[in-house]
């Protein structure tokens, strides 16, 4: 069955650091895209709320980013233990150049 998403996503694993109203931590990415990305952390950040914080790439270090949490699966009971919290999040002001390398460089997609 095909993707409806508008853009293609691609596996990359980036850590994460961010922070918002309640809420920050650190993470990983699974996925990114020029619009957003799925986030992994213990930390949970509400729909509709808007985070702010770095990912780390090779070779260019800490870029900075900010987006909107669209949607949130929060992992509770004996499971919370060995797994992460999900976050789809949407890009509110776009990373720098560094990170669109990254998503059309070798290894892209």
């Amino acid at each position: 069955m095909g993707s409806n998403r508008a853009m293609p996503r691609i596996r990359r694993r980036l850590q994460v650091k961010f922070s918002g109203p309640g809420a920050s931590g650190m993470g990983f990415t699974e996925n990114i895209s020029a619009t957003g990305m799925l986030l992994h952390s213990m930390a949970a950040c509400k729909p509709g709320l808007t985070i702010s914080g770095t990912m780390t790439i090779p070779g260019a270090g800490e870029v900075p980013f900010e987006a909107r949490v669209t949607w949130l699966r929060r992992i509770t009971g004996p499971l919370a233990q060995f797994t992460k919290n999900s976050m789809g999040v949407t890009f509110t002001r776009a990373p720098d150049e560094a990170f669109y390398r990254l998503l059309t460089g070798p290894g892209a997609g």
